[in-house]
């Protein structure tokens, strides 16, 4: 599916990168799903991610110094999980409509703080941009998303922070000038719900663009 509306095939020939699109398996009620430290199934998405990067690398003779995660939704709260987990595998990850599980926000503990990009709709009715996502299979606890990205931002280390409206809808927000070089962004749609932006979603954001540029930075 993140395939077929993202634009990341297309954003990948321009910019000259590998994209890999892996399936979630079934959780305990027979949805497709990452298990980003839930409770809705027992299945390791971890070690699987991990292992698929390392094979993925070998394979292909990517650089492993530059293995990136973005996902949607489930998907990015995934990213986070990764960020948390496995920030010596991934250099940076990427999230819209996603936030960190509430056991990632109480036990987000890295051993290196790595580049993270938040994108977010003010109007999401799934995962809400201030935080009230019910706790039921371990999704909620995380607080609004100004919280999470500033988590990150000081995480990092950032000690400068630019904010840009691009026109209509959107506040983005740039928190520089990190360890070794890393940065915090943060898209805010106004007038935004659960969807990825692009090129046709009249935001000021295409996400496949926003993603692949910062990305490029690490």
């Amino acid at each position: 599916m993140l395939q077929s509306y993202s634009g990341m095939d297309e954003a990948a020939d321009t910019h000259g990168f590998a994209v890999v699109y892996p399936q979630g398996t079934l959780d305990n009620r027979g949805t497709s799903h990452w298990n980003a430290n839930l409770s809705i199934s027992n299945t390791d998405d971890v070690n699987f991610l991990l292992k698929l990067a390392e094979d993925l690398q070998a394979q292909h003779n990517l650089d492993f110094e530059r293995t990136f995660v973005f996902g949607m939704s489930n998907g990015g709260f995934m990213g986070y999980t990764l960020a948390c987990e496995a920030p010596d595998v991934f250099s940076a990850i990427a999230s819209v409509t996603g936030t960190m599980s509430g056991f990632d926000w109480n036990n987000c503990n890295p051993s290196k703080p790595i580049p993270a990009l938040r994108i977010h709709g003010v109007d999401d009715d799934v995962v809400p941009i201030d935080g009230s996502m019910g706790d039921w299979g371990g999704w909620g606890g995380a607080p609004h998303a100004d919280q999470v990205v500033s988590f990150w931002a000081n995480l990092n280390g950032t000690t400068t922070t630019d904010s840009v409206f691009l026109s209509p809808s959107t506040n983005a927000f740039y928190h520089r000038n990190g360890q070794n070089g890393n940065e915090v962004w943060y898209y805010r749609i106004d007038n935004w719900g659960h969807g990825w932006p692009g090129s046709s979603s009249n935001t000021g954001t295409i996400a496949s663009e926003v993603i692949s540029g910062f990305f490029s930075k690490f």
